[in-house]
């Protein structure tokens, strides 16, 4: 998957809490923003592709929707779906090139700060849908979100720019990978991330 870097820093509307470990598990509060309605469904399928991603490497989410037009204030990890978060057969095509999600950087720091392009993600999962009813057709589009968010939370929490070639984390995620029935981090892409996960402290920010 194509990963774009800005420098400028976004207000997040949108906010990812990193709590204190419990129990050998480092707990996150995820508030995601999404600029129209999206179909529940996907929704609950991509919390739970998300979660079980990084179920490895002790990390686990309460997910929380905000409203457009609510602030955030203090350390966050903002993450905005753009276009429609909805499966409508009769206005899919096909996807339009460009990337699925990206996150930015400023000075070097990866900034806590993801954009998810349903509208593209919706497209890979639909050219590839084959004969499938549309109930399972939504599904595979909820774990495609989850997968291009858990994506670009890895750049995030690893604090690093770098792809592998791995089905989840290489630079260019491809229909198939988006939406075969299971995909995994490698070993050592949780050994990273489990590094990546004990440098943090409270605040929910790299220390």
């Amino acid at each position: 998957m194509q990963c774009n870097y800005d420098r400028a820093i976004m207000t997040g509307l949108a906010l990812w809490t990193l709590l204190a470990p419990l129990q050998g598990q480092t707990r996150l509060t995820v508030w995601a923003g999404f600029d129209q309605p999206p179909d529940t469904s996907a929704v609950e399928w991509m919390e739970r592709e998300a979660g079980e991603l990084f179920s490895d490497a002790g990390l686990t989410f309460s997910w929380q929707l905000v409203q457009r037009d609510v602030a955030v204030i203090g350390p966050l990890v903002s993450v905005r779906f753009h276009g429609k978060c909805v499966l409508e057969p009769g206005a899919l095509s096909l996807p339009t090139p460009g990337p699925m999600a990206w996150i930015q950087s400023q000075e070097g720091e990866i900034r806590s700060l993801i954009d998810v392009d349903c509208d593209r993600t919706a497209g890979m999962v639909w050219q590839y849908r084959g004969s499938l009813p549309l109930p399972l057709v939504t599904r595979a589009f909820g774990r495609a979100l989850g997968r291009v968010a858990a994506h670009e939370l890895y750049h995030y929490l690893t604090q690093s720019p770098v792809h592998a070639a791995s089905e989840l984390f290489s630079h260019s995620m491809n229909s198939r990978d988006l939406t075969m029935p299971q995909v995994h981090f490698e070993t050592s892409e949780i050994e990273a991330l489990r590094k990546g996960l004990s440098k943090f402290s409270g605040t929910g920010q790299p220390e």
